[in-house]
């Protein structure tokens, strides 16, 4: 079968090309805050259209630009790994480190020269194998100048590492290897893809309509959040004007006005608060539809190219190929040369080097793993700052905080390891003012040690939870990790003050029935009070014997424990005893712990009173049919689950310890550079 690209597949590829680029590529970006991001920037030049018929055309475009780089790829008569490059900024290598999946088309350069390389702008060299197909503008556009190559979507990248340093008069520049591979696309039936097609094109316009919604009310939020600040300047001000001036100087009346006009600023300012959290809530709700919307579209579209490509192969003609002689393409062989500098055994490829070669990437290599360790020091000393502000929060709350990693012992691991980088550093300059096959040998031998150096390195940056889908490095998990443990200190005293004072009233509770007079006891015989006062006994029994269980217990590390959950146990605990004198002081400590979570996190009031009115089980009815004795039990239960003292599964499991093994693995980078004797 001849793989012939059809004219409407050529005329996609124009349309795809000139007109519909932008579009198509945000399409094919499921994360709906880039298509804000876009139409929010004043800058930008992006007209986003997601309308029934427009969206019926992009994919459309996709199937047959698709399908025509399939046709392109397998018409060959060989395949085999390849490299291009192109031009990007660092912004865009930081994206991709964090996207395991690219979706849309790649467009890169076969020319492998990148002198012209600008500020802020880097060269990516992107790398597949033989499975990940591509196609050569130049060969189906019939334009011979055109040096563009489109890549297929639905990839994903193996791994990004730095490439070889490129150097000009002005200045060096880093550059980056992308790896990718072909993603696992996987098939539905016809059914399943025509009611899914139907449902994208059926919410297509309520999508664009939403859209629309979501960067107005991005706008607004920002015109919100400066009248937010100005309106707390304000305050500020007037508050200083207020406490500045002496009861001498001030009269009643002006007093009385200030605050007045202090009062009034308030309000406004609890009112765009408000307004500011409704906002809010109504953009995420807009980015889930949007972005559940477009996952749908990817969902689909991935089905259809699987289809393409099986139907693609299956009509390949079953027949012995004959071997023609490949056109030689110098820039593509040339460009894969430049990438093998990159090499994953050195030894016997520096030996083919000049001394001068093996001197210039050794000392790439020394300024590499230098620049790696500085990174390691800057993310330990964030380590540190957070552990000390963290305790700082602990200490103003009277919690008990105490960091679980060893952050100064990594520290100094740290600074020994960036000595001894600087020495081979030193040690490699030396050699390389002598050209001889005894420098030549040792500098092949410091190769080696740096190629280590730097995967060791690079491994500390692995979770190491390996949580999936993750795009934490080591040290931010170690800061979520120290929050959490935060949060946990939070919780125990937090616990500590509520369940000794829930304990203080029942204790009081059982008091005043077990004092009750002798003709009060009398009566009750009579009215079966008495039996009640036995029941209530008993129920103050489950109580207390449920609180001291919950009070025993050690919480554990491995709760996400949120600031939202622990405002709202403080909340409803202050509602329900703020008029009690028997727990004034707890109340008032609350009242200060809420203060200062409010100073240090973000705290939504409106997701705390959800929390509330799930907890407290408002829209659960009571029939009035109810005996004394059964609402006394129903309560009873009801307390224990509102303050999380219903703990039928206290069970005495073993607590998971936490140890960071981040300062023996620097020791180990320590100890395989003094053994590997590149120093002597």
């Amino acid at each position: 079968m001849e793989l012939k690209i059809t004219d409407e597949e050529l005329e996609a590829i124009k349309y795809y090309k000139t007109d519909a680029y932008d579009n198509i590529n945000q399409l094919l970006n499921s994360d709906s805050r880039n298509d804000i991001a876009l139409l929010t920037d004043e800058n930008s030049e992006v007209k986003i259209n997601y309308n029934k018929e427009s969206v019926i055309n992009y994919i459309d475009t996709i199937k047959k630009v698709y399908s025509a780089i399939l046709k392109s790829y397998y018409s060959k008569w060989s395949k085999e790994d390849w490299t291009f490059s192109r031009l990007c900024s660092l912004t865009e290598i930081e994206k991709l480190k964090n996207e395991p999946f690219i979706d849309k088309f790649l467009i890169t350069d076969i020319n492998k020269e990148q002198n012209t390389v600008g500020m802020n702008q880097t060269v990516m060299y992107i790398c597949g194998n033989k499975d990940v197909p591509y196609m050569m503008l130049k060969e189906v556009l019939d334009d011979k100048d055109n040096t563009e190559v489109l890549i297929v979507p639905f990839t994903k990248i193996d791994q990004i590492v730095d490439g070889p340093e490129i150097s000009s008069e002005e200045r060096t520049t880093k550059t980056y290897k992308i790896v990718l591979a072909r993603q696992e696309l996987e098939e539905m039936s016809d059914d399943e893809k025509i009611s899914l097609y139907n449902r994208i094109l059926e919410n297509s316009d309520l999508v664009n309509t939403t859209l629309s919604n979501t960067v107005r009310l991005e706008k607004e939020n920002v015109e919100n959040y400066e009248n937010i600040r100005e309106i707390e300047k304000q305050v500020s001000d007037l508050e200083i004007t207020i406490n500045q001036k002496e009861d001498g100087d001030y009269g009643e009346s002006e007093r009385n006005a200030d605050n007045r006009d202090l009062q009034a600023l308030n309000d406004r300012l609890d009112i765009f608060k408000n307004h500011s959290t409704d906002i809010f809530n109504n953009i995420k709700a807009n980015n889930k539809f949007i972005t559940e919307w477009k996952k749908n579209i990817i969902v689909y579209l991935m089905a259809e190219c699987s289809k393409i490509e099986k139907n693609l192969l299956d009509n390949i003609e079953d027949e012995p190929i004959k071997e023609e002689a490949k056109p030689e393409n110098q820039e593509v062989k040339e460009e894969v040369k430049v990438i093998d500098q990159i090499p994953e055994t050195r030894k016997e490829e520096l030996k083919n080097k000049s001394f001068e070669n093996i001197f210039s990437q050794v000392r790439t290599e020394c300024s590499d793993n230098k620049q790696l360790v500085q990174d390691l020091l800057k993310d330990i000393n964030r380590l540190i700052n957070r552990q000390q502000n963290f305790a700082k929060i602990a200490g103003n709350l009277g919690a008990s905080y105490s960091a679980l990693n060893n952050s100064f012992e990594m520290k100094t691991k740290a600074e020994q390891l960036e000595s001894l980088i600087n020495t081979i550093r030193l040690k490699a300059e030396s050699l390389g003012t002598l050209d001889t096959p005894a420098n030549g040998k040792k500098l092949i031998e410091i190769s080696e040690v740096n190629n280590q150096i730097n995967i060791l390195i690079n491994y500390l940056n692995n979770p190491k939870a390996a949580i999936a889908k993750s795009k934490m490095n080591r040290f931010d998990e170690m800061i979520v990790v120290e929050e959490n443990e935060l949060k946990r200190d939070i919780a125990r005293a937090i616990l500590d003050i509520r369940g000794e004072a829930e304990l203080k009233k029942l204790r009081d509770d059982t008091e005043i029935i077990e004092d009750k007079s002798p003709f009060m006891r009398f009566l009750g015989i009579f009215t079966g009070q008495n039996k009640l006062d036995e029941f209530m006994i008993e129920q103050i029994h489950v109580r207390q014997n449920s609180i001291k269980k919950t009070l025993s217990k050690k919480l554990r590390l491995d709760y996400n424990y949120s600031v939202h959950e622990l405002v709202a146990q403080i909340r409803m605990f202050i509602r329900d005893n703020d008029d009690d004198e028997l727990v004034k002081d707890d109340v008032e400590d609350l009242r200060e712990f809420e203060k200062e979570l409010s100073k240090n996190f973000v705290v939504i009031d409106s997701k705390v009173e959800d929390i509330i009115a799930e907890k407290e089980g408002r829209n659960l009815p009571l029939d009035n049919r109810i005996s004394r004795k059964e609402l006394i039990e129903i309560e009873t239960y009801r307390f224990l689950n509102k303050y999380g003292y219903d703990i039928a599964e206290t069970s005495d499991t073993e607590e998971v310890k936490y140890v960071d093994t981040t300062a023996n693995e620097i020791s180990r980078i320590i100890d395989y550079i003094n053994t590997s004797k590149v120093l002597e």
